[in-house]
């Protein structure tokens, strides 16, 4: 397949409109719909269902529309590491991130290290720890800073720090023990309402706390991503369990961050990398960069 007819091909599924897109790629609306019928006949399925008013996508198209989204991001990559196979610190990074870290200290990295080098430009990804470990084992980013647990042994890890699980109640909900504390209790937390992240592993972990204490969580809700839980909060929903990194979005809203005892939970976050990809001076310089500011040693 051609990557020039697949890009034609999501601007059509964007458009939802053949004239449309042909005006977005400043092209006349015939070859752009002859391109698109080829494509069709090219693969042998149909991936438009073409109503008078706009066209959608059938669920071949659907599956196309992902899988091409996924061959121009790694065409682009391709080219910006060739481009960037020298010894100055220049070119694309590629970055994948769960999303607390992308609310919390990805944002200052990324800065101080663009003041330093002003010729690196960066494409950066968040998600759950799933989704940014499909992407870095398509070769999609160059590397991943995520959250354990997480399925990473086909990839080289290391750790970066570890961080508390607070926390975010709305102020008049608090529990009265807790209002003049930085801290509050798994028991203080089991009666109430509980917002939690969805990500399979990480509810069971939350769930185990409970468990250990013989509380039985009342959870109201399992939620991605974390902003979506902080609105809840702030709209009297109920508490909700994130990490310490996710504090910046609950400033402002009325919120109170509290660190979770009885015991302190913890979870690690890690730099994650595919050994088979050769990564760029200027990628290879940030994750050193990474982890020097987290205090950790290179290996």
């Amino acid at each position: 397949m051609d990557i020039r007819i697949l890009s034609y091909f999501l601007e059509v599924a964007k458009s939802g409109n053949i004239s449309r897109a042909a005006e977005n790629l400043h092209m006349s609306q015939p070859p752009l719909s002859r391109s698109m019928q080829l494509l069709e006949e090219e693969l042998g399925v149909t991936l438009f269902v073409r109503g008078k008013r706009k066209i959608t996508l059938t669920q071949e198209g659907q599956l196309l529309r992902k899988r091409a989204q996924q061959m121009i991001a790694l065409a682009d990559k391709t080219v910006e590491e060739i481009s960037g196979m020298k010894n100055k610190v220049s070119g694309r990074i590629y970055i994948g991130s769960i999303e607390s870290i992308s609310l919390g200290i990805m944002p200052k990295w990324i800065v101080e290290f663009h003041q330093q080098y002003p010729e690196v430009y960066f494409d950066w990804w968040s998600g759950n720890s799933n989704d940014v470990l499909e992407r870095l084992e398509h070769g999609l980013i160059d590397f991943a800073v995520v959250r354990t647990p997480c399925n990473s042994e086909k990839f080289i890890s290391g750790s970066l720090y570890r961080e508390p699980w607070m926390a975010f109640v709305k102020q008049e909900q608090l529990p009265e023990s807790a209002k003049d504390s930085q801290e509050i209790s798994l028991e203080e937390l089991g009666s109430m309402s509980l917002i939690i992240p969805s990500i399979k592993t990480r509810a069971q972990e939350i769930r185990e706390w409970f468990g250990k204490r013989g509380i039985v969580p009342n959870i109201c809700c399992e939620i991605s991503p974390a902003m979506n839980a902080i609105s809840l909060v702030e709209n009297g929903m109920g508490a909700a369990i994130l990490p310490a990194s996710a504090s910046g979005a609950a400033e402002g809203k009325g919120i109170a961050v509290r660190k979770i005892i009885n015991p302190t939970m913890e979870s690690e976050i890690i730099i994650v990398y595919n050994s088979d990809n050769r990564l760029s001076t200027a990628a290879v310089r940030f994750i050193q960069y990474i982890q020097e500011s987290c205090g950790v040693e290179d290996k």
